[in-house]
Parts: C-alpha cells; sequence; structure tokens
C-alpha cells in the first residue's frame, strides 16, 4: 500500500508544471491573439479606405450621394448680399481664391483673363448696388497687379455711384503705383515725373483726387494737386474745392482758365478741361443753372435742333450738368406762381 501511494504520488508530481512556464505561456498566447487582431484590423483598414477612395471619384461639377449642382450653394449667396453685405462679400472672396487656386493655378492664362474679363464686366454694370460694387472691389483687392484688365474709370465710376469710396481709392493707388516707371538715374528723375503727370496717368491722378475731395481729406487733394496742376490758383481752387468752399473754389477756377485760356501748350489745354470741370461742378453744387446751362451748352456742337450733338461721350458728367441746369432754369418760380395761381382761383370762385 505504501508502494502505491508512492506512485501516485509520483504520477502527480510528473503532471504538474513548474511555477515559472505558466505565465510564460499564457503571455505567448496573448501576444498572438493581439497580433492576430491587428493584422486584421489593419487588413479591413486598408479595405475602407480604399472604399471610401473609390465612393469620393466623381466627374466635376457631380456629387452623387446628395445629387446636388453648383447652383444650390451659390443661389443662397445671392440673397444673402441683400441681407447681410459683410458675410456674402467674405463667402464670394473665399469662393473666388478657392477657384483660382484650384481650377486656374497652371490652367493657362487665356481662363484667367475670362476671369477678370468677367469681374471688369460686371463692375461696368449700373444694376448693382452698394453690396454689390464692394464685393467686386474686394475681388479685385485680392489680385496682385489690376492694371492689365480693370480701367481706373469705371472703379472711380462705380465707387461714385455706390458710395464704395475708400475700396475705390485703394484700388487707384495700386494702379498708379503698378504703372509707375522703373527707377533711374537721378538726373532723369524729374523728366520721368514730369512725364508721367503729363501723361495717361493724368487722368487717373484727377480721378484718384476726386474721390479724396468726396472723401473729404483735404491734405490728399493738395498733394495730388501739386502733381497734376502748374498754375498756382488751379492748385488753391482744388483745395478750396475739397475743403468744401465752392464759392471760393469757383473764384479760382475762373482765375485758372483765364490764365490757362492764354497758352497753347498741351499740358496747359489738359489743365484748362481740369479748370472748367471744377468750375461746372462748382455751378452746380451753388445752383448757378443759368450760368451752368450756358457752360455746358458750349460743349455742344451746333445743331438744327437748338441743342445740336454731343461732342463726346454721353456718360460724361457734364451731361447731367446741362440736363438738371435747364430743366432747374426753365421750371424757376413756376411752381409758386402756380400754386399761388391756384389758391387765388379757388379763393375767387
Amino acid at each position: 500500500m505504501g508502494s502505491s501511494q508512492a506512485v501516485m504520488s509520483a504520477g502527480a508530481g510528473s503532471s504538474q508544471e513548474p511555477d515559472g512556464e505558466r505565465p510564460v505561456r499564457d503571455r505567448r498566447r496573448r501576444n498572438l491573439v493581439a497580433a492576430n487582431a491587428r493584422r486584421s484590423n489593419a487588413q479591413s483598414g486598408a479595405a475602407r479606405q480604399r472604399k471610401v477612395q473609390l465612393m469620393r471619384t466623381y466627374r466635376a461639377g457631380e456629387v452623387p450621394d446628395i445629387a446636388l449642382c453648383a447652383l444650390d450653394f451659390v443661389a443662397p449667396l445671392q440673397s444673402l448680399a441683400r441681407h447681410d453685405p459683410v458675410v456674402a462679400k467674405n463667402a464670394l472672396v473665399h469662393l473666388y481664391r478657392a477657384v483660382r487656386q484650384q481650377r486656374l493655378e497652371g490652367a493657362g492664362a487665356d481662363q484667367l483673363a475670362r476671369l477678370h474679363a468677367g469681374v471688369a464686366a460686371l463692375l461696368t454694370s449700373r444694376a448693382g448696388g452698394t453690396a454689390f460694387v464692394g464685393c467686386l472691389h474686394e475681388l479685385a483687392l485680392t489680385e496682385d497687379d489690376t492694371s492689365g484688365w480693370l480701367r481706373p474709370e469705371d472703379v472711380g465710376e462705380s465707387a461714385e455711384r455706390t458710395g464704395t469710396l475708400h475700396s475705390a481709392a485703394r484700388l487707384i493707388e495700386r494702379h498708379i503705383v503698378a504703372a509707375a516707371p522703373a527707377a533711374r538715374p537721378q538726373k532723369r528723375a524729374r523728366d520721368l515725373a514730369s512725364a508721367a503727370a503729363s501723361g495717361g496717368e493724368r487722368e487717373v491722378r484727377v480721378l484718384l483726387m476726386e474721390i479724396y475731395r468726396q472723401l473729404a481729406d483735404e491734405d490728399v487733394v493738395r498733394g495730388l494737386a501739386a502733381e497734376v496742376a502748374g498754375v498756382t490758383e488751379l492748385r488753391d481752387a482744388l483745395s478750396a474745392e475739397a475743403r468744401g468752399d465752392s464759392l471760393e473754389a469757383l473764384r479760382l477756377f475762373q482765375r485758372a482758365s483765364g490764365s490757362l485760356g492764354e497758352s497753347g501748350s498741351a499740358s496747359a489745354s489738359e489743365e484748362l478741361e481740369l479748370a472748367q470741370r471744377g468750375r461746372r461742378a462748382c455751378l452746380l453744387r451753388l445752383g448757378r443753372w443759368g450760368e451752368l446751362r450756358a457752360a455746358t451748352e458750349a460743349l455742344v456742337q451746333p445743331g438744327g435742333d437748338g441743342l445740336g450733338t454731343w461732342r463726346e461721350s454721353a456718360h460724361e458728367p457734364w451731361v447731367r450738368m446741362l440736363l438738371v441746369s435747364r430743366a432747374k432754369e426753365g421750371a424757376a418760380g413756376q411752381g409758386w406762381r402756380s400754386w399761388v395761381e391756384e389758391r387765388a382761383e379757388g379763393a375767387a370762385g
């Protein structure tokens, strides 16, 4: 009996494992299970990534999962511009930049030229209000150079019509800087500045001066007047106009016109046109309709209908001056007289 117990105890001892081997085997089993799980997750993740990439591949302008077109995104911005111009302007600027960066970078100069031509054409439209023109000015300000596709005259006209004067001043200033000649030796700097002031850029400076005059910035107007005007009376007249003294400006414009009319040079003729333009504007602000009518009718060629034909484009500011002066002068006193006569007839009846 003792021998059998010894054999049983020996067999039981042989079936038991040492204390250090079992934890090692469990750790190996757990590591193997974790490795298999990671391998399975990696394979399923790669499959999901390939599947999503395949689903997101579609043609430009198509969204198969929701079936929306570009108009569905842009149409709300059209109504947004009427209710919140600031948000609409920021959204339009971001869209414009995104289109340029993602679609037109490296696509060719012709597509970019068509985009610029579209912005310039929209700026010439007279249907847009302050918010619309403000958006277009912001789009132009995002460009590095607008001198090749945006006319300063269109910028100035849109600013005067809608009141977006500050952005227009920035655009015209950038145009002047871009059109400035390159650096030359010091001995020719004065000649180059004089040539630039007497050339086509003179009109651009005059336009910028008119915008700053409406902003009541007399210092800037005085500085620009020193560049575009060589006659002292003309510079003083422009400064007086900027500070709102139309009566003094009218007197100085008349004196400048008299002194410039005696000279026959090309620069004097341009300054004479500037002086006459300022005189007509002062007459309009002062309400001197008879003198304004005579001044504007002098710009009309003789004709059989009494008015004749226009010498220049009908978009010139003096066309409005002529129409207003003729209407004001023709109706002077008639409204009051008719009211008195109607009351007198009513009392007599």
